[in-house]
Parts: C-alpha cells; sequence; structure tokens
C-alpha cells in the first residue's frame, strides 16, 4: 500500500495529464527516468509509472513525477528544476514549494545515494545501536558530494540540506514504525469517517 503525503492541502490541485497531452519531451523524459529513481517504503517515498500530474502555482507549470510523507516532487516545466511541495506555512498560501535540485539527473543521484546511506544507517544501527566518529565522516561526504554536483541543492533550508540533516541527528526513519503509525492514523480516520 502507498501512502499518499499526510494532511497536504495541495492534492485537490494536482490533476492527471492526459495521454494525449503526453507527447512533449520532458513528459517523455520524466516517464522514461522515473524508473531509476529509487522508493523507499518507510518515508512513503514512491515515484508514478503510470500517470504524470500538473500543479500550477504563479503562472508556472510543475509536472508531478512522485511524493513522500510530507508532499510531492515536482519538475518546473520551463526551467526543469526539480521542487518539492508540501503545505504551506501559514493560511495565505496553501503550498510551499522547496528546491530540490536544478534538473532530474541529479535529483536521480541524490536520491539514490540518499536511499543508499539511508539503508547503511540502518543496519549499522541494527548492529551497533549507535553513531560513532566514523559515520560523521560517512555523512561528511554525502554532505561534500551533494555540494560538489549541485551546491544550490544544500543552501540552508532546501530540500536537501534538511534531509541529510534528518539523516545525520537520526530523524530520518531507518525502519517502518512511522509509516506504520500514519496508516494506523490513516486507518481510524476512513473509520470514523464512514
Amino acid at each position: 500500500m502507498s501512502l499518499n503525503p499526510f494532511n497536504v492541502k495541495i492534492n485537490e490541485k494536482i490533476c492527471e495529464i492526459n495521454k494525449s497531452d503526453s507527447k512533449s519531451n520532458l513528459l517523455k523524459e520524466i516517464r522514461d527516468k522515473v524508473y531509476l529513481i529509487q522508493p523507499y517504503d518507510n518515508y512513503a517515498l514512491t515515484f508514478y509509472h503510470n500517470a504524470l500530474y500538473y500543479f500550477t502555482a504563479n503562472s508556472k507549470k510543475y509536472i508531478v513525477f512522485g511524493h513522500d510523507l510530507e508532499g510531492h516532487f515536482a519538475i518546473e516545466e520551463k526551467s526543469r528544476k526539480i521542487y518539492h511541495i508540501s503545505n504551506g506555512k501559514n493560511d495565505q498560501c496553501s503550498y510551499s514549494l522547496i528546491f530540490c535540485n536544478t534538473n532530474i539527473n541529479n535529483f536521480i543521484s541524490f536520491n539514490n545515494v540518499f536511499i543508499f546511506m539511508v539503508l547503511e544507517q540502518a543496519k549499522i544501527l541494527n548492529y551497533e545501536n549507535q553513531c560513532d566518529s566514523d559515520d560523521e565522516k560517512i555523512f561528511d561526504i554525502l554532505d561534500n558530494y551533494f555540494t560538489e554536483c549541485d551546491p544550490l541543492s544544500m543552501a540552508e533550508d532546501m530540500f536537501w540540506h534538511v534531509r541529510s540533516y534528518m539523516l545525520r541527528d537520526g530523524f530520518f526513519p531507518t525502519n517502518d514504525t512511522q509509516i506504520n503509525f500514519y496508516k494506523d492514523m490513516m486507518l481510524k480516520s476512513n473509520m470514523t469517517n464512514e
């Protein structure tokens, strides 16, 4: 079961792209490359193989190609930059756009390296139950790699900067506890609504 982003107001503003509209080179590129992106069930990190979606904001069109627990991943049509779309910080705006990467290739690389590191950290924590200074060096290497490949992605409060911090400090889920909590909440919510 793929869990959609939790408590995201923008779901109603996203519409599926018609198959007849999907002849553009960008849509074809996304459809092809989405198969290269590593999903991660423990954070509902899912990429769409069968459908893509449009989201429009500030006269810009975004193509939504995946989601995690907090929001959706989208590529801006003209600039081809990748963003994470989530709930807005206040009632003035129903969404928040956070920069991820300058292009889809960098996003694929960052995501796959990050998920590899998540899985490695899960192994370390299962065996040692703590991180040591060697583990800190690994996180430094990850941060440096991200900064070298796509410097803007690691600017403060950008998507990968925050994710890297979450992983380094143990806030990114390395097991299914958090996702199971959200699934239980959704099931209970659905039962009360019936």
